[in-house]
């Protein structure tokens, strides 16, 4: 898998970043620059605390926006949470949105300002490439440090009907700017912190296998893997620890960027299923799913999974790549023990029976088309699935 004359790629990175702890407080100066009226979007859980969304809606109208809240967001939002929003937004008429917590609210901003300005529904832009207009500017103030929806294209929409995740991907989604403040990231308990983080690490390893993988977004994807086993067990274990805090905050913003150009793998493509079928969260789900991605890719990943080992700390330079790919799956296996995060599909609740559809579903998903060992048949990513129950 290493890059012939033949290598092609593209890398555009327009979202203004601003990080560092107390940020928060640019909010005011960086919306009132992109629009009047703004339309926050979040979780109830955020908006019924009296800090983050508190402190973000008050530093708009003192830069003299008028701002309305929508904190109807639930983990993974649905279909019909964005078309609440989107009626909140034809009523307030705003022309910027501020989406503030995790991935779900940062892609419920981006799907909601979708809606809004083209008027008409999520499912009919599933896919890419539909929207053929300019959106309202989005400002994201993620809380978590995990999905990189500040600085990607991407948003992930949830259709129970269908038992379906449904991925849009955009460029017009692109945030235009990211307040990244280690200090919000703080209050988010043990076990979320260790979930959300693991999903940067899962688009680490999806895109060290991707198809598409290119120079600049393995640079990225190999200080994610790093970044994640220097700090993550830190921030599970002290909650106060800004700088680990703060390192795995960029870390997953570098995540966003590098997905907005290269498409993620087999990880996120049996992760989707697993969280529309039996509503296990995000993270969960791909940190379980990582280490049996890696295993099945094994075979023909090992040289880029050695040399991330390699870079990352955790395999010496020098010796047979087999080994070193080898200590890579072992220390993500060990990680998640660590971290106290599930290891296989029946502490989720999910048995065999529904292993068929899930697999079809993950055979559908985008990630199994740009995966380095692009799978033949559903048949293949059941056999992922058996492996890990």
């Amino acid at each position: 898998m290493t890059y012939g004359p033949d290598l092609r790629f593209s890398w555009r990175a327009p979202t203004r970043v601003v990080f560092g702890v107390g940020q928060l407080s640019r909010l005011g100066a960086e919306a009132s620059a992109l629009g009047t009226r703004a339309l926050v979007v979040t979780d109830p859980f955020l908006a019924a605390q009296a800090g983050i969304v508190g402190r973000a809606v008050d530093g708009l109208r003192e830069a003299g926006l008028a701002v309305e809240v929508f904190d109807g967001v639930e983990s993974d939002p649905s279909v019909e949470t964005v078309e609440r929003g989107a009626e909140e937004a034809r009523r307030f008429g705003p022309d910027l949105f501020v989406g503030i917590g995790g991935g779900s609210a940062m892609d419920a901003a981006k799907a909601i300002d979708m809606v809004f300005v083209c008027g008409d529904g999520v499912l009919d832009h599933e896919g890419s490439g539909t929207v053929k207009r300019d959106l309202w500017p989005i400002v994201a103030v993620p809380t978590t440090a995990g999905t990189g929806a500040e600085t990607s294209i991407g948003a992930v929409i949830s259709d129970h009907a269908r038992r379906r995740k449904v991925v849009l991907s955009e460029w017009a989604f692109l945030p235009s700017v990211a307040i990244l403040d280690p200090e919000l990231t703080v209050g988010l308990p043990g076990r979320l912190t260790a979930a959300t983080g693991m999903d940067a690490y899962a688009h680490a390893v999806d895109l060290i296998h991707s198809s598409r993988r290119q120079p600049f977004t393995d640079a990225l994807a190999h200080h994610v893997v790093r970044t994640v086993h220097r700090y993550l067990r830190r921030a599970v274990s002290d909650p106060e620890d800004l700088t680990a805090r703060g390192q795995m905050l960029a870390a997953a913003s570098s995540m966003g960027f590098a997905l907005s150009v290269t498409p993620y793998g087999v990880i996120h493509a049996l992760g989707h299923p697993l969280g529309a079928h039996f509503g296990v969260h995000h993270g969960v789900s791909v940190a379980l799913l990582t280490p049996h991605g890696m295993r099945w890719n094994l075979e023909e990943c090992a040289e880029v999974y050695a040399e991330a080992s390699r870079v990352a700390g955790l395999a010496a330079d020098g010796g047979p790549d087999g080994v070193a790919a080898g200590v890579l799956l072992e220390s993500t296996e060990r990680l998640l023990d660590d971290l106290e995060l599930p290891r296989r599909l029946g502490n989720v609740g999910a048995g065999a029976e529904a292993l068929p559809a899930m697999s079809e579903d993950a055979m559908a998903d985008l990630g199994a088309r740009f995966n380095a060992r692009r799978p033949a048949a559903a048949a293949e990513l059941e056999e992922v699935y058996r492996g890990a129950l």
